[in-house]
């Protein structure tokens, strides 16, 4: 796979990439930034961002308790169409959907699931201040 350059903004402190995440139907998507969190073992978006690209969390999740930095959680797992990231496209990705994203004036993170699984490397190289 070629190397894949790609801009990161930092936002309240946070280091942030662009992503694209479809809906159920490949008309739908939002361009959306993602904060990166290696703490966190599988990405997620916001609940809001779900249900806006037409996820029926009832329908299309499967709930499961998270232990995240504000303790254990009880969210909702689903397959996303397609994410963009990176120069690449991963199909039915599973994320979590957290409605405590948007309290933290975030879209969503990128977890270890997609640096590892798709074998994604981020360098830094500027100094980061």
């Amino acid at each position: 796979m070629p190397d894949y350059k790609t801009r990161i903004e930092f936002i309240n402190g946070q280091i942030t990439m662009a992503c694209r995440i479809y809906g159920i139907d490949d008309s739908n998507y939002r361009d959306i930034k993602l904060v990166l969190d290696t703490g966190a073992t599988i990405s997620g978006i916001s609940k809001n961002i779900a249900v806006e690209l037409g996820y029926d969390l009832q329908q299309h999740g499967i709930a499961q308790d998270f232990d995240t930095a504000g303790g254990t959680q009880p969210l909702s797992i689903i397959p996303v169409t397609q994410i963009n990231f990176a120069g690449s496209k991963y199909k039915n990705h599973k994320v979590v959907c957290n409605e405590y994203f948007d309290e933290m004036y975030i879209n969503g993170i990128i977890g270890l699931d997609i640096l590892t699984n798709y074998n994604i490397s981020i360098i830094v190289d500027f100094e980061i201040t």
